[in-house]
């Protein structure tokens, strides 16, 4: 699919069975937190903070940047789950986003970076 601007992207999430994300370099992808967030399982690359958004479960469908056989690996894991797999899936990387990744979260954790003595 060619880029999409994020205000048109709520509009295709809900039909998405996976997103995929197969970055070379990042951060933490924000489009990795909002399918998440909705539920939606990712294919992912294992660049920048992508593992730390992921519940263990999900990791099966990662790999490491530039490996296509790893690539090609998470695609056929994924093509594997039933509907019920990947609704159960959906729900645990949501469960991980509204967890880990709210904004009290990223409060403290800043605040403990920022007053953290060196």
């Amino acid at each position: 699919m060619p880029y999409v601007d994020k205000s048109q992207l709520l509009q295709i999430y809900p039909a998405c069975d996976y997103v995929a994300v197969p970055s070379h370099y990042d951060g933490l992808p924000n489009v990795i937190l909002e399918a998440c967030a909705l539920g939606i399982p990712v294919i992912a690359s294992r660049a920048g903070g992508t593992m730390e958004a992921l519940p263990e479960a999900q990791r099966k469908l990662t790999f490491y940047p530039g490996n296509a056989l790893e690539c090609q690996n998470a695609i056929k894991q994924a093509a594997t789950l039933t509907a019920v797999e990947r609704s159960n899936l959906g729900e645990l990387v949501r469960a991980k986003i509204l967890t880990d990744f709210t904004a009290t979260v990223e409060i403290k954790q800043y605040y403990d970076l920022l007053t953290r003595r060196v």
